[in-house]
């Protein structure tokens, strides 16, 4: 999760830097943007699994011991399957979609609040 939420927060950063520098015009887009990210994420979990493994830096000799238990059990093999796919639609999906569902939520609001400014600048 540390490297799914790194990716998240500097996306968010970046975003919350920009929205403090644009027009409230940009803020719906903006909003929109990372939901459309958050959803792109879904698909880049095999990435992020990857590159979480690589900063553990397994030892060969650790990792050659990992994949004799592995052999060892084949039972285990199968519910470790089960786990990564627990954790992939429970954790990172769950994260990810309540992540871009309220983007999308917010994004939808500021687009009313500025077509009802906007609205209210062109009748005076």
């Amino acid at each position: 999760m540390l490297v799914v939420w790194h990716e998240i927060l500097q996306k968010f950063h970046r975003t919350s830097q920009t929205l403090q520098k644009e027009e409230l015009a940009v803020c719906g887009d903006l909003y929109n943007s990372l939901a459309v990210y958050l959803n792109d994420m879904r698909e880049h979990f095999d990435s992020f699994e990857k590159t979480a493994k690589d900063m553990l830096m397994l030892t060969t000799k650790e990792q050659r011991l990992a994949e004799e238990e592995k052999t060892d059990n084949d039972g285990d093999a199968a519910e470790e399957l089960n786990a990564r796919e627990r954790f992939r639609v429970f954790t990172f999906c769950s994260v990810t979609d309540t992540l871009s569902t309220e983007m999308e939520r917010r994004s939808q609001v500021y687009k009313m609040f500025q077509q009802s400014f906007h609205s209210s600048i062109t009748q005076r």
